[in-house]
């Protein structure tokens, strides 16, 4: 174990919709998921089906490029296309030392959805632009499906 000493140290953590009586949506009949969202089907409608919601006030992570492809599925269901949401191609990273990034599913989900997988991994130690700037720490993992070999997940630890 690594000890470091710092003078600060930020925690984030429980971020919340503002979706509490003061914006009205109780009155006007739009419901709420417990944890205070608002709750909208595959193509975001709520529960007034000419109102829809995206980003922040959603189930699913605090991301703005979720929230785009969000708007996109809203355009589209709008514009009568049969559009839905499907959240494995929305990235995830963590901006920190070292930077994380993943996609799609993990390893132990999709084994515990019974499908068989098969993984590839990579040390940045062989990459040359890592090597040139003598960050060769990170790594990058990839997950498929056994079977097709269709990509799952991946992950990136800078």
């Amino acid at each position: 174990m690594k000890r470091i000493s710092a003078d600060f140290a930020l925690i984030t953590i429980g971020r919340r919709p503002n979706t509490d009586g003061s914006i009205g949506l109780d009155k006007i009949g739009i419901s709420l998921t417990d944890r205070g969202h608002v709750q909208v089907d595959s193509q975001y409608k709520t529960s007034l089906p000419h109102i829809y919601a995206i980003g922040d006030i959603v189930e699913g992570p605090a991301l703005a490029h979720k929230a785009t492809y969000e708007a996109k599925i809203v355009a589209g269901a709008i514009n009568d296309e049969k559009s839905a949401a499907d959240y494995q191609a929305i990235p995830l990273v963590v901006f920190s030392d070292p930077e994380i990034a993943s996609v799609g599913e993990k390893e132990p989900t999709l084994k515990s959805k019974g499908i068989e997988t098969v993984t590839g991994r990579s040390r940045f130690m062989i990459n040359g632009r890592a090597s040139a700037l003598q960050e060769t720490g990170g790594f990058v993992k990839l997950v498929a499906e056994k079977g097709s070999g269709t990509l799952l997940g991946a992950s990136i630890v800078e």
